[in-house]
């Protein structure tokens, strides 16, 4: 089975992102990668779950939101399930079971005020545009509805100001099955390792805000499902390592 060419596929996740960030429905762009990357699968439409392993661009595509030929999302007929390598997938998948630790439904971050916070200025210095961190829309709100899913004392929100850095890590992460965060994300072309989430600073608590991926990989999580619902952003373009740093913004999602 043979999809196209490099080139084509990254012309159509290029148009379908130009789409997406300047708000339009990008139904027809949907359809288009949709028609690139799944419909050549021939069992695709059989099946209930489709495991994706993204590289380069493709990091940027939520192959939930792409759509079919009968004019549905593929978010409505069947599971996403994204996975980092091959290898990966098989190995979790084969883990014995172990005793669950997690006890507490819910852990949500948002509504964080960046644009009244430091972090513009510490962005600065990492090679950001001087627009900075704007404000994510309704992010407190996306907090407020996940907490309502569950009875509320089986939740914990960090909202607005409350939403450091050293009181994520300090939340006691592994005693949650759903972590939920509506914040910043950004990858750096330059220095792929320096990807992180964007929370806010605690100066007291010796914490820059910058939840970087060497940080993350050695947070003790037992959670069922961790959902980044993140704005992206990128330090200025440096060709050299930027597959690197799409690569890594994916694993933090």
């Amino acid at each position: 089975m043979r999809l196209g060419s490099k080139a084509r596929i990254e012309e159509l996740v290029a148009a379908y992102l130009k789409a997406v960030k300047a708000k339009l429905p990008a139904m027809t762009e949907a359809r288009n990668l949709y028609d690139a990357l799944v419909r050549p699968i021939g069992e695709a439409p059989q099946k209930q779950s489709l495991i994706i392993v993204r590289d380069g661009p493709l990091h940027l595509v939520p192959f939930d939101g792409l759509r079919e030929p009968s004019g549905r999302y593929v978010a409505e007929t069947r599971t996403v399930i994204y996975s980092p390598s091959a290898t990966t997938f098989y190995l979790l998948t084969e883990q014995k079971p172990r005793p669950r630790i997690a006890k507490t439904a819910l852990l949500a971050i948002g509504g964080i005020p960046y644009s009244r916070s430091p972090m513009n200025r510490s962005g600065l210095t990492r090679g950001y545009d001087r627009g900075g961190f704007v404000d994510i829309p309704s992010s407190a709100d996306e907090v407020r509805i996940a907490q309502a899913a569950f009875a509320k004392k089986e939740t914990k929100v960090l909202l607005g100001p409350s939403a450091t850095e050293a009181a994520f890590k300090a939340a006691g992460l592994s005693e949650y099955r759903v972590i939920h965060l509506a914040v910043h994300g950004f990858a750096d072309s330059t220095f792929p390792d320096r990807a992180a989430l964007v929370l806010l600073s605690d100066r007291l608590a010796g914490e820059d805000g910058f939840l970087q991926a060497s940080e993350i990989v050695q947070l003790r999580l037992d959670a069922d499902l961790v959902i980044l619902s993140a704005l992206r952003y990128r330090c200025r373009p440096a060709t050299r390592n930027r597959r690197a740093s799409r690569t890594w913004l994916g694993h933090l999602s």
